[in-house]
């Protein structure tokens, strides 16, 4: 298995002879979100900051799941 993290909060996954695997490409940022709102903490009252200085804005969508806006 090969799992690529990407700085836009993505997930990228293939299993040992290559193949894409769609259904553990889970966004990484999206769980994390759910994980702090779990915890008790809001992400919206939150500061994310990746390495690079991109600031990471997260939102609800319509159908009340967490999204993000890279500034």
């Amino acid at each position: 298995m090969h799992i690529t993290f990407f700085s836009n909060g993505l997930t990228m996954c293939f299993d040992s002879e290559g193949r894409q695997v769609p259904e553990l490409q889970e966004p990484w940022l999206r769980l994390y979100l759910e994980f702090l709102e779990k915890k008790g903490f809001d992400p919206l009252q939150t500061t994310f900051e990746l390495n690079d200085g991109s600031r990471v804005e997260p939102f609800k969508t319509d159908q009340d799941m967490w999204s993000w806006e890279l500034q």
